[in-house]
């Protein structure tokens, strides 16, 4: 179903959190954002997809805030390496000490290659992304399979903190 900030862009996706409680304030310690400190186990985000691009809001609940101030996961088709796009993400009230602030984000497709998962050995194409901000820049890899979609993620923020998502089970719909 449409998602309710833009009904007329966005599809609604829905993200399950797991974490241990008993962790929260030693991974609070680490927060670049320490005004924007919450948790929760479910939230819902937009997320494109059309025969011209596929494009999401990134994992950034809990510990994975960060994520607000990196290139979000977004192809533009056709797929073809050397490929370059641009945009920028203006951040409003509600994010702490990134509030008010503007990303310029560059991507470019490096290529397509063979990604190692932990559900397996994946053909897909690697883009490389650069948000940069008055604050510092973070950079973003991630490589899209054409069936799967997003299937590994690695997101370096200007703190120099690294995260890594990366596919390890596939569902099939009942």
């Amino acid at each position: 179903k449409a998602w309710g900030e833009q009904p007329d862009l966005q599809d609604e996706l829905f993200i399950q959190y797991q974490y241990d409680s008993t962790k929260i304030d030693e991974i609070n310690k680490y927060s670049i954002n320490p005004k924007l400190q919450y948790w929760t186990n479910q939230t819902n985000t937009g997320i494109i997809e059309t025969s011209s691009e596929t494009w999401m809001h990134p994992f950034r609940s809990n510990q994975y805030l960060f994520t607000e101030v990196a290139p979000f996961p977004w192809v533009k088709f056709p797929l073809k390496q050397g490929k370059t796009w641009s945009s920028s993400l203006s951040i409003h009230d509600g994010w702490g000490v990134w509030a008010n602030s503007t990303l310029k984000n560059t991507y470019e497709i490096v290529g397509y290659e063979t990604v190692v998962t932990e559900y397996g050995e994946l053909e897909a194409w690697h883009i490389s992304s650069l948000a940069s901000a008055e604050f510092g820049n973070s950079t973003h890899d991630f490589w899209y399979n054409m069936e799967l979609g997003f299937v590994k993620m690695i997101i370096k923020n200007y703190a120099g903190q690294l995260l890594q998502f990366e596919l390890t089970e596939v569902k099939k719909r009942v």
